[in-house]
């Protein structure tokens, strides 16, 4: 019966939206930063193992000031809209024990911690500054595909409200979305997301 009821509990469906910080590497300036908004849905599968959809849109932005390139004097804002669908293995839980909206007896994670990646695409819209002009860009939109990794931690403030906290590298298949590629660029263009969420369970 318990392990039944735990079931019942992990089966659930999740939605949560949140923002934070974007950091972003390419060939202008040193790091870009910025603000990244997420919206999100959750579906368990198990008692360790999801799949999420997350919606996400960000601006980062960046110029040469300060760097070894600052005569070349370029400068950017990107728009980067991200949608990925990842997995996510639940590797540490601390469980309590509540009733569900049904009044049924149900274990819920007051923490939790997992590690978790998928593969996305990236849509970006640039904007130069600087003496970057609409000659020299390599693109002002486009779109690329993502490889978001990263490890998140969610605090149940009850068995149907959380906060989560999340770290994100992502890896960029493109060179692009800072709007120049550099000829002596020997790497793709890199972010970290960092963010706070707020998720709320829907009852199965």
């Amino acid at each position: 019966m318990v392990s039944a009821q735990y079931l019942y509990h992990d089966r659930h469906t999740a939605v949560g939206a949140g923002g934070g910080l974007l950091l972003f590497f390419g060939d202008i300036g040193s790091m870009g930063s910025g603000y990244d908004l997420n919206l999100q849905v959750v579906q368990h599968i198990d008692n360790d193992w999801s799949v999420r959809l997350l919606v996400q849109y960000g601006k980062a932005a960046d110029s040469d000031e300060g760097t070894p390139n600052a005569g070349r004097d370029y400068a950017y804002t990107s728009s980067l809209y991200r949608l990925s669908v990842q997995g996510a293995y639940l590797f540490y839980r601390k469980t309590e024990r509540g009733y569900s909206k049904m009044g049924l007896l149900h274990y819920w994670n007051r923490w939790q911690a997992e590690v978790l990646a998928g593969p996305g695409v990236a849509g970006y819209h640039v904007v130069p500054g600087g003496r970057l002009t609409e000659e020299q860009i390599s693109r002002t939109d486009g779109m690329a595909f993502i490889l978001p990794m990263g490890v998140g931690v969610q605090y149940g403030i009850s068995s149907y409200l959380s906060v989560r906290g999340e770290l994100m590298p992502v890896f960029i298949f493109s060179d692009d979305l800072d709007g120049y590629s550099s000829p002596h660029s020997k790497s793709n263009d890199f972010m970290y997301n960092i963010f706070v969420s707020l998720i709320y369970t829907i009852s199965p």
